[in-house]
């Protein structure tokens, strides 16, 4: 890239950000991010500290995260996890031509690994979760695996310096290339299969002189693109702009206070719940439900709902449902639908609870509880006269139930308050709607049965006026679960010494499942392989277990300062459980580094 001379430009008024709102969610919509990242031998260099940076899209100025620990070439936000990756340029003196994952808190930098087709200019995020790349090596698109950070080149190169990449809306992976005297450079999509470009349009505008534009990154609405207009060779600040994909023109939005070699917006995704109806008839058969995606629409997320009693019981004034949703790339909105159970018995107005539980990981879910109210089209019945004799029992506090809902746990009920003269009480315990057998006095043991289901305790009240029941609050909505077991876990870690750069590790391991846990139940969840020295952590990875309950995990790194002339290093594997297993740790390791 070659030099130019700077120029004053007067930022222009910048539109507000574009987000999607949703009808029946009153939530805003949760707060993107601008990502820069500044200093370090990329982009011309500067001898700034290289750090990460938030960046006013409105002014182009910028606020200091923290410092990376490395000389970043681009920036991009996972849209399955929201983890924020970067490239490191050639000449970092850390860990050239790799792989990192930044703390978007912190600004601190984490190798993943070398990716060995580079230097990678820039990298973005397919929707599907696919990192790649464009290498300054062969000027070729590649595809770069997120857990190791190894580089594959796709298709023949273009011949031209690339930089400045981004995905939109619609999934095509915008461009820039660089020009020459004659020729200011142009915007170019590509073909993710064959690596081919193709041009859309000429750069102009603010760009003008040639040169490389370092960064690029689709706003959250992934129709504005924002782009660094940058110098070549010079310390001087950038130019924040934005791009028509349409004709190439560059719109300058204000001068950046440093210079930056990165470029990414984090979208994160909100996921909220609401009732097409939030009241219902008793004889509509079902009740629509709306889940509403907000904010981040980039990728796949997903979450869990399921209904929960309110003063409606499940069974009898509506059907107990759970399931999971999917949202693909740029989905919105799901529906999902609740029957509703019809009597001839007044009860009045009642309600039950949609909840939402386990957003994916790069998403929220808030609100996370929406109330229908299902409204009683039965007759009340006639005014009673009131007896000249005793009184009849009226609920006045419902019953509460104390205690773990876990098979073999006792559950205690607490009986409620009732008006009336002398009430006589008895008690029945409820699984899932149904009342259980023998289950009559106020203390019940959890059996393996009720697993999954919701348990409620009534207490009737009775006397020679007549009677009045009342239904536990106290474990509504929570389902019994299985107590979980003791596990054990084994790790191996080869070789033992490893004095060669990059230093290369596998680590090994098996899951031992107890009598009576099931391999399909016992051999899931995940192990944490920990590498430190000292105090300090140089390797920290999450590994799945397989379904034959064991695990492997391959780790690779250069020297760190952190090593500090440490010769070993100690290895811990930790399992973390499942839904039947508890955690367990195995017996730490040491290997050798010289």
């Amino acid at each position: 890239m070659s030099p130019r001379t700077r120029r004053s430009i007067a930022a222009p008024a910048l539109s507000a950000l574009t987000l999607l709102a949703f009808a029946g969610t009153a939530a805003a919509a949760p707060t993107p991010v601008l990502y820069g990242a500044a200093g370090g031998t990329g982009n011309g260099g500067g001898g700034n500290v290289p750090t990460l940076y938030r960046v006013d899209p409105a002014t182009a100025q910028t606020t200091a995260v923290g410092p990376t620990g490395f000389s970043l070439t681009g920036l991009a936000v996972d849209p399955t996890t929201g983890v924020l990756y970067g490239a490191t340029g050639a000449n970092d003196p850390t860990a050239p031509r790799s792989i990192v994952t930044i703390d978007k808190a912190t600004g601190a930098g984490t190798l993943v690994g070398p990716e060995n087709a580079g230097p990678v200019a820039d990298i973005t995020f397919r929707p599907d979760g696919q990192l790649v790349g464009w290498s300054e090596a062969n000027d070729r698109f590649v595809t770069i695996d997120k857990a190791t950070g190894a580089a594959t080149e796709v298709g023949a190169g273009t011949g031209s310096y690339g930089d400045g990449m981004s995905v939109d809306r619609d999934g095509r992976i915008f461009i820039m290339l660089r020009g020459n005297a004659t020729n200011g450079g142009d915007l170019r999509t590509i073909d993710p299969v064959t690596g081919a470009t193709t041009v859309v349009a000429p750069l102009s505008g603010a760009y003008n002189d040639g040169a490389a534009v370092p960064a690029a990154a689709f706003g959250c609405d992934r129709t504005t693109l924002y782009a660094l207009d940058g110098l070549s060779g010079s310390a001087a600040p950038d130019y924040l702009s934005t791009v028509d994909t349409t004709t190439g023109a560059m719109t300058p939005i204000g001068e950046t206070p440093v210079r930056m070699d990165g470029l990414e917006w984090d979208c994160p995704t909100e996921i909220g719940v609401s009732a097409g109806a939030s009241t219902i008839g008793e004889a509509a058969g079902t009740v629509a439900v709306t889940i509403n995606r907000l904010g981040g629409t980039k990728g796949a997320t997903r979450v869990d709902w399921s209904t929960a009693d309110g003063s409606a019981v499940a069974g009898q004034d509506y059907t107990a449902t759970s399931g999971t949703v999917t949202f693909g790339d740029n989905e919105v909105t799901k529906t999902v639908t609740v029957p509703i159970l019809n009597d001839s018995a007044f009860e009045g107005d009642e309600s039950f609870r949609v909840n939402l539980s386990n957003p994916a990981p790069n998403a929220t879910a808030t609100p996370v509880t929406q109330t229908v109210t299902i409204t009683d089209d039965d007759p009340a019945p006639p005014a009673v006269v009131p007896p000249t004799g005793p009184t009849a029992p009226t609920a006045v506090t419902p019953p509460t139930v104390s205690g773990d809902p876990i098979v073999g746990h006792r559950l205690t009920c607490v009986p409620g308050t009732f008006t009336g003269t002398s009430p006589a009480t008895s008690v029945q315990w409820f699984v899932n709607g149904a009342p259980v057998a023998g289950a009559t006095n106020l203390r019940y043991t959890v059996a393996t049965g009720d697993i999954g289901k919701p348990i409620v305790c009534r207490i009737t009240a009775a006397n020679a006026a007549g009677s009045a029941s009342s239904d536990s609050a106290g474990l509504v909505g929570r389902r019994v679960v299985a107590p979980r077991r003791a596990s054990r876990i084994t790790s191996a870690v080869t070789p033992a010494r490893d004095a060669t750069l990059p230093h290369r590790f596998v680590t090994t391991g098996r899951i031992t499942r107890p009598t009576g846990v099931s391999r399909a139940t016992g051999c899931s969840g995940k192990v944490r392989v920990t590498f430190t020295a000292g105090r300090f952590t140089i390797s920290s990875r999450l590994v799945k277990v397989s379904s034959s309950c064991t695990y492997r995990s391959t780790v690779s790194f250069g020297v760190a300062r952190r090593l500090r002339g440490t010769s070993s290093l100690a290895v811990r594997a930790r399992f973390n459980g499942n839904a039947a297993l508890l955690p367990s740790h195995a017996s730490t390791k040491r290997v050798r580094v010289r």
